[in-house]
Parts: structure tokens; sequence; C-alpha cells
């Protein structure tokens, strides 16, 4: 699927495919330390990309945006379900964990692609899939860092509510959820 961003640019968002192993251990390569300290669901190597692209499979989808074709700049995991230590968390804020509907989502964008509407790209894209699958809530995996104050903006702007936070490597995390049955963009 073709997307225009702020800038103009057309970029392709679509699933991560076999074939994109070694375009996905570049854009491993080439996110700051800052960037990778901010997306922890995995390492950010060549083993790891070759690994996500040999394992692809239902109930997890990884969306990518490229631009030019054949260059990463943005990875959006999405996984049926919760994460370890999500669904623990989430239980004591007193939301319901049992049941079905729950996808958890690892959004990541290129440094130098950030602020230029990749992520909300993404997010719009990775709707249409939630949509097919009937999700009802969207978990932010791992919640955001609570300094990351653009993020936290962005993921307010698109409906996610704080449920509370934790302490992951002695950075404050916030955990945040989304409602699918009522978000205004759907």
């Amino acid at each position: 699927m073709k997307y225009t961003i702020k800038s103009g640019m057309e970029i392709e968002l679509r699933p991560l495919r076999h074939s994109d192993s070694e375009s996905l251990a570049v854009y491993f390569q080439q996110l700051s330390e800052k960037t990778r300290s901010r997306f922890a669901p995995h390492p950010f190597d060549e083993a790891t990309a070759q690994f996500i692209c040999e394992h692809l499979s239902l109930p997890q989808i990884i969306i990518i945006a490229a631009y030019p074709p054949g260059t990463i700049v943005g990875y959006t995991i999405l996984q049926e379900g919760w994460m370890p230590g999500d669904k623990e968390r989430y239980y004591q804020y007193g939301v319901p964990v049992n049941g079905s509907g729950i996808w958890s989502m690892a959004p990541s964008v290129a440094d130098s692609w950030q602020g230029k509407g990749i992520g909300p790209a993404m997010f719009q894209y990775a709707l249409k899939y939630l949509q097919w699958f009937e999700a009802e809530k969207l978990v932010l995996w791992g919640g955001v860092q609570s300094d990351n104050i653009p993020a936290v903006k962005f993921y307010q702007h698109l409906g996610f509510e704080p449920k509370g936070s934790f302490y992951y490597n002695g950075k404050e995390n916030m955990d945040m959820i989304l409602s699918l049955k009522y978000n205004h963009y759907l």
C-alpha cells in the first residue's frame, strides 16, 4: 500500500517478507543507541533479522515502511495476546486481562525519519489488520518510556490511555492501552 507522509513523499507500507532479512538487518544496525534503548522486544543484529524473516507466522504481524523500495524506515510488531510482564501489570491496574481481543504493539522508526509521519502511517495500516482480527484492545508492548515526551504525546493523540507506570532498566515506563471499539481512527 502506498501512503503519502507529511512531506509529500510516498512510502510503501506492507507486511515484512522472508526476503527482507538483509534490509531489516541494515535497519537494525542504523538505529541509534537512544532509539534502540526505547524499543526492546529483541536484539538489533543480523541474526535476529534473519530469524524474524525466517519465522514469519500468525498470530504475529510485522509491518514495515519502506522508502525508497528496499530500504526499511519503520518497523512495527503486532502480536496477538499479552506479552510477558504486561498482563500482570495491567491486572494490578484493574484492567480485565482474560478473554480474547488483546493485541500488543511495538513500533520503531529510523532516527532520520522520526517526526515525518511514518508512525501515523504505520498505525493506520496496522489498524486494518487489527480490524480484520477483530481486536478490541491494543497495548503498547512494554509501555513507553515516560521521558520520551514526543512518543507519549503521539500515543495520547491516537487515543491510548495511561494505566500505570513501572521501572525497567532504571527508567520509568508508562503502560498505555487503546480501546479499538471507540477509536476515532477506525
